[in-house]
């Protein structure tokens, strides 16, 4: 059965108005779909391709646990799917008590094959071991996108994985909003050994964890299709994002920080051609508690805000020439007024020549000598 309350013969959910006795026969008739009763699952709900749904957890609970030792999920969602809680303390829960000891399979609260909204409730898996994840964004041959504006994703594992395998199906991520609680806050995770479409955005949400948020590649893998752009969010936990891309002196993925609160360290690397470590230059804003700027975009630069952390501004800078000498060439110092960082452009081929002396002294031209005077003017 489906639920708890099938067998007493109570409505379950409503679609569009209509009661159903399981939560599964509400799915597949679409639409505004309210849940009335807590559920208990025993095999995956599944969205169709071709529907749209809204799902209300209404304060309520859909949870399920399995021990079937392969793939498993509590939704699968194929079509077009928003979850949202209307009441407050809805939740979508999910536990394995089988999860891959190998890596062979992941088990996951949803697993996204459409398009998934994330509005408000919470979404959880409480597996401690084994790719398991409250939500799980993949496919192999159609593009996928997860949205999330609100609520609480949390799991043991990385709370969001960002799973790629195809070089002509985008994954696409954009994160508004919401807070994401795990080992990682998000995770991408490439599984071949070739580039793949890749976009994550994020402009808010909260993200806790040892890393809020990491990437994951294969030693060779180029990945040159990714993309990330992080213009906001809060970040409680290392962001590492890393590639090995041996083979290639191109930067193997696009990355963008101009807005976020970083209260941990933020890491950008790949490695060239020759294995060396080689820092991503990605950084144009947000505030920093750690110093980056090792990954400043060039004309950038870091400053003190004077409360612990650090702000990042474009470098404005201020001239200030020193004349030629017989000894030297002219020169102009260029200082940052914001942070003090600065740089020097010789005038090449400026150096005085002289052409007299008097007293000993070299002068530029016959008449500043014998305008000095002296016996040898």
């Amino acid at each position: 059965i489906w639920n708890r309350w099938e067998a007493a013969g109570r409505s379950v959910a409503t679609a569009n108005g209509v009661s159903y006795q399981t939560l599964q026969e509400a799915l597949t008739a679409g639409g505004e779909v309210v849940l009335l009763q807590d559920v208990v699952a025993t095999e995956s709900l599944v969205i169709a391709a071709d529907k749209v749904v809204t799902l209300d957890l209404n304060g309520k609970t859909i949870s399920m646990a399995d021990n079937s030792a392969k793939a498993a999920q509590l939704i699968k969602n194929n079509g077009k799917l928003t979850v949202m809680d209307s009441v407050g303390g809805g939740k979508l829960t999910f536990h394995s008590t089988t999860p891959s000891a190998n890596n062979s399979y992941s088990t996951s609260t949803i697993i996204n094959v459409g398009e998934l909204t994330l509005v408000s409730g919470t979404v959880e898996n409480t597996t401690a071991s084994g790719p398991s994840y409250a939500i799980d964004n993949a496919w192999y041959d159609k593009d996928v996108t997860l949205n999330i504006e609100g609520g609480v994703v949390t799991a043991k594992k990385p709370a969001v994985r960002q799973v790629l395998f195809s070089a002509t199906a985008r994954n696409t991520i954009n994160i508004s909003g919401g807070e994401l609680n795990g080992y990682a806050g998000l995770q991408i995770h490439n599984y071949s050994n070739s580039a793949c479409l890749s976009d994550v955005t994020i402009t808010g949400g909260t993200f806790n964890g040892s890393y809020a948020f990491y990437t994951s590649y294969g030693a060779n893998n180029t990945a040159t299709g990714t993309n990330i752009a992080i213009n906001g969010g809060e970040f409680n936990g290392y962001v590492y994002l890393y590639n090995g891309n041996a083979g290639s002196d191109a930067y193997p993925m696009t990355i963008s920080v101009t807005g976020g609160t970083f209260n941990s360290g933020y890491y950008a690397y790949c490695l060239d051609s020759a294995g060396a470590m080689v820092v991503i230059p990605s950084v144009t804003g947000g505030t920093h508690i750690y110093d980056v700027t090792d990954y400043c975009v060039e004309g950038y630069g870091m400053h003190d805000n004077g409360d612990g952390t650090y702000g990042i501004h474009q470098h404005a800078y201020n001239g200030v020439y020193t004349a030629p000498t017989f000894e030297a060439d002219g020169y102009t110092t260029y200082t940052c007024a914001t942070c003090g960082d600065s740089y020097v452009e010789v005038a090449e081929g400026t150096k005085l020549v002289a052409v007299a002396t008097a007293d000993g002294a070299p002068y530029a031209t016959l008449q500043a000598a014998l305008t000095a005077g002296g016996d040898d003017a």
